[in-house]
């Protein structure tokens, strides 16, 4: 009987010694994240900003930039590990990066003429209206604040530092999105004076804190790309967007063709006019301008007889004038002569065109160029917009701005930047900025460049 309960001692001694093992060898070989802990808990927003990722998409690794900018090498911090920027829950910022050497850290704050002190165990620091606290693991940074403000921001820092190595579920939702800069946060982290004027567009008593922001930002060599999904725990928002949705179907794509040649900007949407008109007056903003509109034309009965295609063409830009063709497909029906605008000098003109690419289809054209008007719903040469054509059609909502025209029409003397070449390289790289729309609640945004980013950062 003895013998059994040893052998017995010894197999739970064995098994727990193993368990202790595992914890160790665990604890050493995981990731090293525990600078994370950092981050409050309950922050209102939190953004990851990886260097090494970055690094390697434009070909090169994060030491041969801290190579490149000294002061990066020289600051203790380390930057093969993600940066991490918050909002906390009483508006405050915040920053947390890990710690490569804390003695370096120090010595490049005091060269910089910024004195540290140790309290709790942790040195501290102030930098204009932010406050700095480290130790040999992470480093946090917040603000801005005051003097009535700054024991409470201590206090705050201090619980955060010593606050232990869980983690919130955003860091959670950001490790499991794709990217390179990711973005979690809530709508209501906006200024009050911005969420005012979104909410007075929304159901009434909308709750903006439960409107959550997903986004995500790429890098390659030659684009630079951002995505954002909105999630809505709020059921009169969903519904809200479900139903504004409806309004929009997938662009078609038969305005393509149509497109003046490389414009500077070129938007298109797919819409169902007379739903669309609902919504339009449901803004509170929007209805007075249609009042206005209804007094010069039947602007009611244009909208509701649209059904398909929208586009939006602005080829020529200059600070004197914005020339500017619009397209829409319409239902088969008949316009009153008040749904027709006079063309007057240099004023806005409209009126029914046909479809050069397709028999029997009618267009409404708006213009406030003559040269425009009189080429409305004839064959373009966007080769641009051909060349998109799988990426258009589909969205919901389609826009494409050409930024080297747009600079070069809008700064006529952009060679002035020549004093300063690296701005100058910089805005003649600049290509193209296209912006695509799943839905309402699904955004991508693209910056395309003629040169390789390195070039621009080395």
């Amino acid at each position: 009987m003895r013998k059994a309960k040893g052998r017995k001692f010894y197999v739970v001694l064995g098994l727990v010694v193993v368990a202790a093992f595992g914890i160790v060898l665990y604890l050493n070989l995981r990731p090293d994240n525990g600078y994370r802990s950092a981050i409050p808990r309950d922050a209102k927003a939190v953004m990851v900003l990886d260097f090494t990722q970055t690094a390697q998409n434009l070909g090169f690794t994060v030491k041969d930039l801290m190579l490149h900018y000294n002061k990066m090498s020289n600051t203790g911090v380390d930057f093969t590990k993600p940066l991490y920027g918050f909002v906390a829950q009483n508006g405050n910022m915040g920053l947390v990066a890990s710690v490569a050497n804390a003695e370096q850290l120090d010595e490049n704050l005091r060269s910089m003429g910024f004195e540290t002190e140790t309290r709790r165990g942790l040195i501290w620091c102030v930098i204009g209206n932010f406050v700095m606290s480290h130790d040999d693991e992470k480093v946090l940074v917040m603000g801005p604040t005051t003097i009535n403000m700054s024991q409470d921001l201590y206090e705050q820092m201090a619980e955060l530092m010593i606050q232990g190595s869980s983690e919130s579920d955003i860091l959670v939702s950001l490790d499991e999105q794709p990217g390179e800069i990711k973005l979690y946060t809530h709508a209501d982290v906006l200024p009050e004076s911005v969420t005012e004027q979104i909410a007075m567009h929304l159901p009434e008593g909308a709750d903006l804190s439960k409107v959550e922001v997903k986004a995500a930002v790429g890098v390659t060599n030659k684009k630079v790309t951002f995505e954002a999904n909105l999630d809505f725990a709020d059921d009169r928002l969903r519904d809200y967007f479900v139903e504004f949705n409806k309004s929009f179907h997938p662009i078609n794509g038969r305005l393509l063709n149509l497109a003046p040649a490389d414009p500077v900007f070129w938007a298109c949407a797919n819409i169902e006019g007379d739903h669309h008109l609902e919504l339009m007056r449901h803004y509170k903003r929007l209805r007075p301008m249609l009042a206005a509109l209804n007094t010069q034309l039947d602007a009611d009965q244009i909208i509701n007889a649209i059904e398909g295609d929208v586009s939006v063409s602005i080829p020529i830009l200059s600070l004197n004038k914005l020339h500017a063709l619009v397209l829409a497909e319409l239902k088969n029906t008949e316009f009153s002569e008040e749904a027709m605008l006079e063309w007057k000098g240099e004023e806005w003109q409209s009126g029914i065109c046909r479809n050069a690419d397709r028999r029997g289809g009618r267009l409404y054209f708006v213009s406030n160029d003559a040269a425009l008007a009189s080429k409305a719903g004839s064959l373009g040469s966007s080769v641009a917009y051909q060349q998109l054509k799988d990426e258009i059609v589909g969205c919901v909502f389609f826009a494409s701005i050409n930024l080297s025209k747009m600079l070069y029409a809008v700064t006529p003397y952009a060679m002035m930047f020549s004093s300063s070449p690296k701005l100058y390289e910089t805005l003649d790289a600049l290509d193209r900025l296209n912006i695509k729309m799943k839905d309402c609640t699904h955004f991508n945004i693209e910056l395309n460049l003629k040169k390789d980013i390195r070039r621009l950062v080395l």
